[in-house]
């Protein structure tokens, strides 16, 4: 799942580049790189999914990875 994200995340700059990734002038991330950046996002969360399913021999080590993946999510989305 890193792999995957770091990659994709890398090429996606590269494409981009820094006038296609942040907006003009800021450090904000431009509204293009948001909807690809959830695109890949939950592509991440589908393949690490099916690897669970491959690598684990019950459907418990998914529901865990699932809740963990979740429980975590929404602790970063959380301001300080």
């Amino acid at each position: 799942m890193f792999a995957f994200v770091f990659i994709s995340f890398t090429v996606l700059y590269l494409i981009l580049g820094a006038d296609g990734s942040f907006e003009s002038g800021t450090y904000e991330v431009s509204i293009v790189w948001v909807i690809i950046s959830f695109i890949f996002g939950l592509a991440a969360a589908v393949l690490g999914g099916y690897l669970c399913v491959l690598i684990s021999k019950n459907n418990k080590a998914v529901l865990v990875l699932a809740a963990l993946v979740l429980i975590f999510g929404i602790a970063m989305a959380i301001p300080l």
